[in-house]
């Protein structure tokens, strides 16, 4: 059985800035998703929300919109179903789906 190994705590926003970018390389994720696990990081959660509107001014993480919608173009390829979309998106964090219940309205 595996142990999860202990989280090394970030000392600076550069260690924040690093986390950020390892979670990000390994798959898209929702802005709730990455906080999470920079929430787990550090200590100092001054840093989390400046790592994260840089991250996305930057282009580096999408809205929730924008990564809603792509997961959405992603999903019905293998021809998942609406709700299967919703839950998964809610699962990520993803806060409000109004647009997109109006947009893949059947």
């Amino acid at each position: 059985m595996f142990t999860q190994r202990p989280i090394k705590q970030a000392k600076t926003i550069d260690n924040v800035y690093g986390s950020a970018f390892y979670h990000l390389e390994a798959k898209a994720r929702t802005i709730g998703e990455l906080r999470k696990k920079l929430e787990a990081k550090t200590d100092n959660q001054e840093w989390n929300d400046p790592v994260l509107n840089d991250l996305i001014d930057r282009g580096y993480l999408k809205s929730d919109k924008k990564f809603a919608v792509h997961f959405a173009e992603m999903a019905f390829k293998p021809e998942q179903g609406r709700q299967y979309i919703l839950t998964k998106l809610k699962e990520k964090g993803v806060e409000s789906l109004w647009w997109f219940i109006g947009c893949y309205a059947t």
